[in-house]
C-alpha cells in the first residue's frame, strides 16, 4: 500500500487475513512478534517527589539519548529508562513546567560539546506541543498559532538571545483582533515534522490538518494546504462507505518519512483506531531517483488509503477510545482506553510481510495499569545520515535484510505507573524458535514458511548455520533439513557447445544475454527439477555437516 501512488482511495483491514495474531496462529506465546520483557517502577527518589506534587506532572522519553524526563511542578528529573538508573535532578526553575523537548542545535552552534538543546516550557505560556527539526529549528503550538523560537548564541558584545515568531497570524489580525473572530478559532494540538522531505504538519482540536513547506533546505516556512475534518470525510466517502463513528475525530498524526514510503507522507489516526494515509503529491507524481528536494515540495493534500482496525478489538460496539499513537519504521503502536481504569496497548508490525503486495500486519495486545505518556523503539534507524542534504532519502532496507545483526528491538512504554519494556522479535529469531519447538513438517512451521516463501526461508536457515544462532544440535539439524527440503538441487543454467559450465564474467558474456542462456527462471518460488528421497537427503545432510565443521575449524 505505501509503495504505490494510487489515483483513487484504497482501503484495507477488512479482510480476515490482513491482521495476523501470531499467538493464535502458532498456539505459542513465545512466537509472538512482541513479548513482555521487563517492568521498572519509577526510581525511589522520583516516587517520593510524586507524592509531594501540588499542581502538575508531565513526562516523556528522549529516545535519542535513552533518557526519560519527568517534571513535578517546577522540578525536572532525568534518568536512563533502559536501566532505570542515573537519576539527575534540576530544581532552579520557579514556575510549573508543562513541556520539555530535546532538539538539535542550529549549525552556527560550533561548540563540539553541544549536541542537543533542552527546551523547557512553563505554565506562564499556553503551549500544547513543542518539536524540533534536524536543522535546529524549534516550533511551538500555542493556542491557535504556530510559533517558532528564534535563538542565537551570545557574542562579546551581547549575550544569548531568544524570541518567538508567530507564523500563522499576520500583523493586521494582531492589531485588529476583530478580524480573527470572522473565522473559526481552532487550537493547534500536535505538530509533526518530516525531516526527510522538510514538511511540517499540524493537527487542531477540531481535527483540522495544516501542511507547511519548510523549503528544500528546511530553513523557510510557508503554509501550503488546509484540510478540515469535513473535507476529509467528504473525500473518503466519495470512494469508500465508511461508518460515521470511524471518522468522528482525528486524535493523532504521524509523519511518514521518505525512507518508509515515497508516496504516503502523513498518517492520521481517529479515535476509533482507523488510520488515514495522505500524500502531498498529485496522482501523476512519479519519482525519478535521485529525487531532488526542490522537486519534492508539497503541492496538494489528498487521502490515498484508509485502514480499518481489527474488528475484534476496535469494533464500533467495543467502546474503545484511542488517545496516543507512535509510528516507528515498520511498527505502529496504539494506546487506547476502555474505561478510566483499563488501558491497553496494541502493537502492529509489518516486518514479516515486507515482500507481500497486500497490506498485512501482525498484532499483539497488552493490558497494563496507568495511561501511556510516551513510546520509543530502540535502536533508532540512522540510514539517512549519509544522504546529501539536497536529495530526498530513498526507502530504507527492511529489518528482514539486516536482522542477522539485530535480532531484537526494545519497545519502551512510559506510563503513569512506570516503564514497561517489550521485545520486538525479528522474523529470523521467530524462525529459530520455531526450529527449536516444532518439526519442519509441522503445521506451525509450514504456516510460517507461507508468510516468507521458500527463498527467504532458505536464507534464514543458512544464516543460522553460518552464525552462532544454532544454540543446540536440534536447531542446527533442523536448519540443514530446511535447506535440503526447501532449497532443491543445484542446476546448471548455461551450456556452451554441449558442455556444462557456470556463468563467469571472463566468458565475455553480456549480462543482458543471460535471459537467452537461462535454462530455468532466475527466481522461483519452488525448486526446479527437484527429486528427493530419504537416502539422498541423509547423504546430503552428512556432507553439509562435514563441510560446516571443516569451515568452522579453520
Amino acid at each position: 500500500m505505501l509503495k504505490k501512488n494510487s489515483p483513487v482511495i484504497t482501503s484495507s483491514g477488512v479482510q480476515e487475513n490482513e491482521y495476523v495474531d501470531f499467538k493464535d496462529v502458532f498456539g505459542n506465546e513465545r512466537l509472538s512478534e512482541f513479548e513482555p520483557f521487563r517492568y521498572y517502577e519509577f526510581p525511589q527518589e522520583l516516587r517520593h517527589q510524586l507524592n509531594k506534587s501540588q499542581s502538575h506532572i508531565s513526562m516523556g522519553l528522549f529516545s535519542t539519548i535513552s533518557r526519560a524526563w519527568m517534571s513535578v511542578d517546577g522540578d525536572l528529573f532525568f534518568w536512563k529508562f533502559d536501566t532505570n538508573s542515573d537519576l539527575a535532578y534540576f530544581d532552579s526553575i520557579k514556575d510549573t513546567i508543562t513541556h520539555v523537548q530535546l532538539v538539535h542545535p542550529k549549525r552556527q552552534y560550533t561548540d563540539s560539546k553541544i549536541h542537543f538543546i533542552v527546551v523547557v516550557i512553563t505554565n506562564d505560556t499556553p503551549i500544547q506541543n513543542v518539536i524540533g527539526t534536524q536543522e535546529g529549528r524549534i516550533f511551538v503550538a500555542g493556542q491557535d498559532s504556530l510559533y517558532e523560537l528564534n535563538y542565537q548564541t551570545g557574542t562579546w558584545l551581547r549575550g544569548p538571545k531568544c524570541n518567538k515568531y508567530n507564523h500563522t497570524k499576520n500583523y493586521i489580525s494582531t492589531f485588529i483582533p476583530a478580524i480573527s473572530f470572522l473565522s473559526a478559532v481552532e487550537e493547534i494540538r500536535l505538530i509533526a515534522v518530516d525531516d526527510t522531505r522538510h514538511i511540517l504538519y499540524t493537527l487542531g482540536d477540531k481535527s483540522t490538518i495544516q501542511v507547511f513547506d519548510l523549503g528544500s533546505d528546511g530553513l523557510s516556512l510557508a503554509r501550503k494546504k488546509f484540510c478540515s475534518l469535513l473535507d476529509i470525510q467528504k473525500e473518503i466517502r466519495s470512494c469508500c462507505g465508511v461508518e460515521d463513528d470511524f471518522l468522528a475525530s482525528i486524535v493523532t498524526i504521524n509523519a511518514i518519512p521518505s525512507t518508509r514510503s515515497q508516496y504516503a507522507c502523513l498518517e492520521a489516526v481517529t479515535s476509533k483506531g482507523m488510520r488515514i494515509y495522505f500524500s502531498v503529491y498529485p496522482t501523476a507524481f512519479t519519482p525519478n531517483y535521485p529525487i531532488e528536494q526542490s522537486d519534492a515540495r508539497p503541492t496538494t493534500f489528498r487521502v490515498i488509503h484508509i485502514r480499518y482496525p481489527p474488528n475484534e478489538i476496535y469494533g464500533l460496539n467495543r467502546g474503545v477510545y484511542v488517545y496516543c499513537t507512535q509510528r516507528e519504521n515498520e511498527s505502529f503502536i496504539l494506546g487506547h482506553m476502555i474505561d478510566e481504569n483499563e488501558t491497553s496497548m496494541t502493537a502492529f508490525s509489518s516486518s514479516t510481510f515486507q515482500y507481500i503486495s497486500s497490506f498485512i500486519e501482525s498484532f499483539a495486545v497488552f493490558p497494563f495499569d496507568g495511561s501511556v505518556w510516551a513510546i520509543a523503539l530502540l535502536p533508532e534507524s540512522t540510514s539517512t545520515s549519509s544522504t546529501p542534504s539536497n536529495i530526498v532519502p530513498i526507502i530504507d532496507t527492511p529489518w528482514v535484510v539486516r536482522q542477522h545483526a539485530e535480532l531484537t528491538q526494545k519497545l519502551y512504554i512510559l506510563s503513569s505507573e512506570g516503564v514497561y519494556i517489550f521485545q520486538k522479535i525479528s522474523p529470523l529469531e521467530i524462525f529459530r524458535r520455531l526450529l527449536s519447538l516444532y518439526d519442519c513438517d509441522s503445521r506451525q512451521f509450514l504456516r510460517y514458511s507461507d508468510f516468507h516463501g521458500p527463498l527467504e526461508i532458505c536464507v534464514m536457515a543458512l544464516t543460522i548455520l553460518a552464525t552462532n544462532l544454532a544454540d543446540n544440535v536440534q536447531v542446527e539439524n533442523s536448519a540443514v533439513r530446511v535447506l535440503m527440503e526447501f532449497g532443491g538441487s543445484p542446476i546448471v543454467t548455461i551450456s556452451h557447445d554441449g558442455g556444462s559450465s557456470f556463468y563467469s564474467p571472463t566468458n565475455n558474456q553480456s549480462i543482458a544475454n543471460l535471459s537467452a542462456l537461462q535454462a530455468t527462471p532466475l527466481r522461483s518460488s519452488t525448486p526446479q527439477n527437484y527429486q528427493s528421497n530419504d537416502e539422498n537427503s541423509a547423504t546430503n545432510c552428512c556432507k553439509f555437516m562435514e563441510y560446516k565443521n571443516m569451515f568452522s575449524s579453520k
